[in-house]
């Protein structure tokens, strides 16, 4: 418990000295009271000189007594705050940071009245060297009088107002920074004018101030001037409080516009999830990097951006710091870029040639094509490993060369063949056309490579074709002088077999039979040298299967290797057709070839022929029209090796063959399937691996009363030996013929029944005989190939000297007329070899027919 005061009576006091008891009173702080009787003056002045606080008589009243306790105890309450008071202002004139003075004003100036010595010490002195002085006396520098000038312009100013002032000042001596506050000293009492000064150094303060005001104003230059849209935002309504000049670019709004409302109301989200989310992340984690989302400009555009974000205090105000890139035009151009990739990936996988990319003999890239060539599924296989791995083993090393000396930049081959090797370990040869490009500063190659095998076997084909072609050219020219020794040979023993049948000897008749029958079958042998040299045009006709495939053995027994058995099987009476015999000789004896290829080993070849009718359905088809109806059917069967399902699909097809390089151009079955098909054909085959194939070929056979081309009837005069008569005013034929032996057959012929004849050797010669007396002659025959002139110009040259004269063309060929100009303007046609009997016929037909110019 606290005591307040000491309170003796006299006797107590006398039981202890007196200074014993003042001793207990001041170390507790309190008033020391004594109660006595009366007292005189002396002995009260000699208590109080002792340290009694006060003495008062034991008669006095007591509320007297309480009184004086309460006084002391009060005295002493006040006594101890004043000696607080002194030591805190004590303490401040020696210790506190803070600058204190008291300034009177004094005259015209102003004096110390006191001052502590944080203050004092800014003028490089002590308190009591200012105190009382004149600030004149003083000796202050310029710099100090000045910042005194300042203090007293303010002292000046609290007394005038008569409160207090405050400013900030920086000192012109220290150049720090200071914060004072003036005010005027109004007491009771107190008539003086003075004012007490409170001064604080501030200059920490102001510079942290003023870094704090230089660094807002870098942020808002940067803000503003920053390309990358940028807001600040309140949380967690998401008020804008401010946004740059990219984020109004962006969003079409201004900057009054945007300020103080929210991206929601602005619709500024397209999707409501996606702001969830970002401000889900926000409060979560109190930042958001490389959010990606939807946004919506004001004329409602719809873009793409990356959001990032964080969270700050303004003031007491928590807010968010959003940075907005917009990715729109990336992400559009991305889009392209991954579209182009695609199509680049696409367009080189759809190439059939192989490209590849190396990197210092590695493959870096390779298309699909690339992988169908080496025979792995996917070229994802082939990627990292060594070129080397793609060529055959005695293809390594140049590869490996042309390959380095590129690299090197030396000069290598751009473009060669060589020969690469499969996954399984077939060979294939290969193109390689291969060229250099650089990325990222590094050379790379890219090599395309084709397969060549296709191409090889192609122009061995067409050096065939164009052998084949010689042969038939030569076969034809070979052919045209054979027809012109036939013609002789025929018609010069027909003519002497008529004067021998005069001599009645059986003998000679036989003789010359023999002869005239090997003159026609070697002509029937050189026009079917024509046929299958191709040098006759499709020419369509009623066709009878059998005897075209009887006229076709022999052909086919020269192709039969000792080996193979030809058998026939051909039924009596068939339908005709109409087509062209040539080319379905030729149809037989391609399918016979094909047969005896099928048969390396020996077997046998079947020729059939029957009436049949089309299948309603092939290869999933219905067959409607021509095609349902009757034909007559070709079968070419072989006891051969047979071919598998695949081989069959495509037996048909141009250049395929399975026959090793060289030994075939695979155009035969291609061939015969067109041939076929222009006649209005099918042609098929069934065939088992090991166990032979048979062709089926079937023609739409002729409906009743349907024919083809007959032969013109003649209505002629004739001799009592068959031989026609010519009219009796065609008497003078004018025959132009370079070859004398049919020179001198036609000659001998005309003659034979009375007829002049006028020769010529050549077309030149045969035009100036002509035109000596062009109304003499009645005919004209003459060659289709002449010297000096040819068949075409001769007979043009004739009709300028009379149009309607009629023109017997006669040839060891049929193409070049049957086809040309020289055909079209003939009267009449004839080709070698001819009887007497035929000549005369056509000449005959020339005479009585109106085709003339």
């Amino acid at each position: 418990m606290q005591t307040d005061a000491i309170v003796l009576d006299a006797p107590a006091a006398a039981t202890r000295p007196l200074p014993d008891w003042w001793q207990t009173a001041r170390e507790q702080q309190v008033p020391l009271l004594v109660c006595t009787g009366r007292l005189g003056e002396p002995e009260l002045a000699g208590w109080l000189t002792a340290g009694v606080t006060d003495c008062f008589d034991e008669q006095m009243p007591l509320p007297l007594v309480l009184h004086r306790i309460q006084q002391a105890v009060e005295a002493r309450r006040q006594a101890t705050e004043g000696r607080l008071q002194a030591a805190f202002l004590a303490s401040l004139s020696v210790s506190a940071p803070l600058r204190l003075a008291v300034m009177e004003s004094v005259g015209a100036g102003f004096v110390f009245r006191f001052i502590n010595r944080t203050f004092a010490a800014d003028f490089g002195r002590s308190p009591e060297q200012l105190v009382g002085v004149p600030l004149e006396k003083l000796g202050l520098t310029e710099t100090q009088l000045a910042d005194v000038a300042v203090w007293q312009r303010w002292c000046r100013e609290a007394l005038r107002l008569g409160r207090a002032v405050s400013f900030v000042h920086q000192s012109l001596r220290s150049a720090r920074w200071f914060s004072a506050t003036f005010e005027p000293l109004r007491q009771p009492g107190l008539v003086t004018e003075a004012v007490s000064i409170y001064v604080e150094d501030i200059t920490d303060q102001q510079a942290a101030k003023l870094r704090s005001v230089e660094s807002e104003e870098r942020f808002y230059r940067v803000f503003q001037v920053i390309p990358i849209a940028t807001a600040i935002q309140t949380i967690p309504d998401g008020r804008y409080l401010d946004v740059n000049a990219a984020f109004t670019r962006l969003f079409g709004y201004s900057r009054a516009e945007l300020i103080g409302r929210t991206a929601l109301e602005l619709g500024l989200w397209v999707k409501p999830e996606e702001r969830e989310r970002y401000y889900h992340e926000l409060e979560a984690h109190g930042r958001v990097l490389d959010f990606r989302g939807s946004y919506r400009t004001r004329d409602g555009r719809i873009g793409e951006a990356v959001l990032s974000a964080v969270t700050l205090v303004i003031g007491d105000l928590p807010c968010q710091l959003a940075l907005l890139q917009d990715v729109t035009e990336a992400q559009h151009l991305n889009e392209r870029l991954r579209q182009r990739e695609e199509w680049f990936h696409a367009i080189l996988n759809a190439t059939l040639d192989g490209i590849i990319v190396e990197d210092d003999q590695r493959i870096v890239y390779a298309n699909q094509a690339v992988a169908r060539l080496y025979g792995v599924e996917t070229p994802e296989a082939l990627v990292g490993q060594d070129f080397a791995v793609m060529c055959a083993p005695h293809e390594e090393v140049r590869l490996r060369d042309y390959t380095q000396r590129r690299m090197r930049g030396e000069v290598a081959p751009a473009t060669y063949e060589f020969t690469a090797q499969r996954a399984d370990g077939t060979t294939v040869t290969l193109e390689n056309s291969v060229s250099e490009f650089f990325s990222g500063g590094k050379k790379y190659l890219i090599a395309v490579m084709r397969d060549v095998e296709e191409r090889k076997r192609l122009q061995a084909t067409l050096q065939q074709i164009h052998k084949m072609e010689a042969v038939g050219r030569l076969a034809g020219g070979i052919a045209h002088d054979f027809n012109n020794l036939l013609n002789s040979i025929l018609g010069f023993s027909r003519l002497a077999h008529r004067k021998s049948s005069q001599m009645n000897d059986p003998t000679l008749d036989e003789y010359f039979r023999a002869i005239e029958d090997s003159a026609e079958r070697a002509a029937q042998l050189v026009s079917k040298l024509l046929a299958f040299g191709r040098q006759k045009e499709a020419s369509r006709q009623t066709v009878n299967l059998n005897a075209v495939v009887e006229d076709s053995l022999f052909f086919v027994r020269s192709l039969l290797p000792p080996n193979v058995e030809l058998v026939t099987s051909l039924l009596p009476d068939l339908p005709p057709f109409e087509g062209d015999p040539d080319q379905i000789q030729q149809v037989i004896i391609n399918l016979c070839r094909n047969a005896c290829d099928a048969m390396p080993d020996g077997g046998t070849l079947t020729l059939g022929t029957r009436a049949d009718v089309f299948p309603v359905q092939r290869d999933g088809r219905t067959l409607s029209g021509q095609l349902a109806g009757h034909c007559v059917c070709l079968t070419v069967a072989d006891t051969g090796v047979g071919m598998d399902e695949t081989t069959r699909q495509h037996i048909f097809d141009p250049f395929f063959t399975t026959k090793d390089l060289g030994d075939g151009a695979g155009l035969g079955l291609s061939v015969v399937h067109g041939i076929v098909t222009a006649h209005g054909g099918t042609v098929g085959v069934k065939s088992v691996p090991g166990k032979g194939s048979c062709f089926e070929v079937r023609f739409p056979a002729l409906r009743s009363g349907r024919t083809g081309e007959q032969p013109v009837a003649e209505n002629l005069r004739r001799t009592p030996g068959g031989i026609p008569l010519l009219p009796e005013a065609a008497r003078l034929v004018l025959v132009v013929e370079d070859d004398n032996l049919i020179a001198q057959l036609f000659t001998e012929i005309l003659h034979e029944v009375g007829y002049d004849v006028v020769v010529a050797t050549d077309g030149q010669q045969g035009v100036a005989r002509f035109a000596e007396q062009p109304d003499a002659f009645e005919l004209v025959i003459l060659d289709a190939l002449l010297p000096k002139l040819d068949g075409l110009g001769c007979l043009q040259s004739i009709r300028q000297y009379k149009p309607q004269i009629p023109v017997l063309v006669v040839s060891g060929y049929s193409e070049e007329v049957t086809s040309g100009e020289l055909s079209a303007q003939a009267t009449v046609f004839l080709q070698k070899p001819f009887t007497p009997e035929v000549l005369l016929s056509a000449v005959a037909r020339a005479v009585g027919s109106t085709k003339v110019m």
